[in-house]
């Protein structure tokens, strides 16, 4: 029997070459399959999609090329952006990586993902959970979100299931089950020195205040932004908030309020 002509190594290594040399991945041929969503729950602080699809998904890619894939993950639109492109940020999605559950003679093979709302930095770099506030106000006014199941394999282009809709009631009344833990932040203790050598005097009264500065998506600190404080006299006082999102001391001898901007133009 003659031996293909492009068998699978030989593919692999021309896929390989081809990227190198900045021509891109091979394709792979496969068709796009339709995913059957099964459930959403919340169990013990984690959040389980689950789905079903009829053909198996960890080796696809061995059964249609012969040669291995780096793994497979489910991403779900929960904002406006919908490109599910791979290296692409979406900022707002919900998504984890994909594990084999069982088979189902009847429905086929059965997955879960470990899911979790996020909020993408756009270099990708961070990753951040959303709280229900922020869930809420996306899924707003909406039946259903896109979900696409994505597979990368070396030197090929990468895989796109065909988009699965997932009802937002039933995410939200899991989401319901969930409680969000906010950060607290505790001041530095005051240390108390010895009595000094001086006669004391009495001081006049001051008034001084650090703001926090936080991320209303996720309730985490928003770290090394710059902000305006603006005084009630209208003088403006320009910063960048600490690793923890503290503005620096605002100092007055006597009570006043002060406005903090952040992203927004100071009027």
């Amino acid at each position: 029997m003659t031996p293909p002509l492009f068998a699978p190594s030989f593919r692999l290594a021309a896929c390989a070459l081809g990227a190198a040399l900045s021509l891109g991945g091979c394709s792979h041929g496969i068709e796009s399959m339709p995913l059957e969503f099964s459930s959403f729950t919340y169990h013990d602080g984690s959040y389980y999609l689950r789905f079903r699809s009829d053909e198996e998904i960890v080796s696809l890619f061995k059964r249609h090329t012969g040669d291995g894939q780096i793994g497979e993950w489910l991403k779900c639109a929960l904002g406006d952006d919908q490109d599910f492109t791979v290296g692409h940020a979406m900022i707002y999605n919900l998504g984890g990586g994909v594990d084999f559950e069982g088979i189902s003679e009847i429905r086929g093979y059965n997955y879960v993902v470990w899911a979790r709302f996020n909020k993408t930095t756009p270099d990708r770099s961070t990753e951040t959970a959303l709280l229900k506030p922020a869930i809420h106000r996306l899924l707003e006014g909406k039946t259903s979100i896109p979900c696409k199941l994505s597979i990368t394999a070396f030197a090929y282009n990468a895989y796109y299931s065909k988009t699965m809709q997932l009802p937002v009631a039933q995410v939200l009344s899991e989401v319901a089950k969930h409680r969000d833990r906010l950060p607290e932040w505790v001041p530095d203790p005051i240390v108390v020195g010895r009595a000094p050598l001086v006669p004391l005097i009495d001081p006049l009264p001051l008034y001084s205040d650090r703001m926090q500065i936080i991320d209303t998506d996720t309730g985490k600190p928003r770290g090394y932004v710059p902000y305006v404080v603006k005084r009630s006299d209208g003088y403006l006082e320009h910063g960048e908030s600490d690793f923890d999102g503290l503005t620096h001391e605002v100092l007055s001898l006597t009570r006043e309020t002060v406005k903090l901007y952040v992203e927004d133009p100071v009027p």
